[in-house]
């Protein structure tokens, strides 16, 4: 693990990673993003 931690691709990642805010609410627009064939209308059998 140390090998890997000592990366520069690994620097750069961790400086994304703690530099943005991600999204910790599961709204409609995140289970669309998550599951969306679960949510389409296809699969609610209103499209044929």
């Amino acid at each position: 693990m140390k090998m890997m931690n000592a990366r520069p691709a690994v620097d750069r990642a961790h400086a994304i990673v703690n530099g943005h805010v991600f999204k910790t609410v599961m709204d409609e627009d995140a289970r669309q993003a998550m599951y969306p064939t679960s949510l389409s209308t296809v699969s609610k059998g209103t499209v044929s």
